[in-house]
């Protein structure tokens, strides 16, 4: 899938309920398939109130992710992030704009230290683009 495909299918999951209390019912269903524990040399993101992890770096072109939260509603937004880009090869950031946030509508519904954060873990995937 390319990159626009993969947001546009974000964007779909994320339209599918009534009200964002259920979105982020969904969220908190993903955060349970990241792993138990952050991943060994995963970054902490210091201002986020809860222990939040993020990396992202290439491997043979293509992006990897590795992401882990004690907040579910965050280790959701992680699943989504990592529904993504990971594995997505680095020559689809230049094809797309990065806009599953704003054009689904999370960006406006989220804390702002939340905002903060997604925003910031987009720039450390954008600055992977050569």
């Amino acid at each position: 899938m390319t990159l626009r495909e993969r947001q546009d299918y974000v964007i779909f999951q994320l339209s599918q309920f009534q009200d964002w209390s259920d979105s982020f019912s969904y969220m908190i269903k993903l955060s349970d398939q990241l792993p138990a524990e952050p991943p060994a040399g995963c970054p902490r993101i210091d201002y986020c109130q809860s222990r939040t992890y993020f990396k992202a770096f290439l491997r043979e072109g293509k992006i990897q992710i590795e992401a882990w939260s004690n907040s579910s509603i965050v280790g959701g937004m992680l699943f989504l992030i990592k529904e993504i880009f990971h594995d997505l090869p680095i020559s689809e950031l230049s094809t797309c704009t990065i806009d599953f946030h704003r054009k689904s509508g999370l960006i406006d519904k989220i804390t702002p230290t939340r905002k903060q954060m997604l925003t910031d873990i987009i720039g450390k995937i954008t600055v992977l683009s050569p």
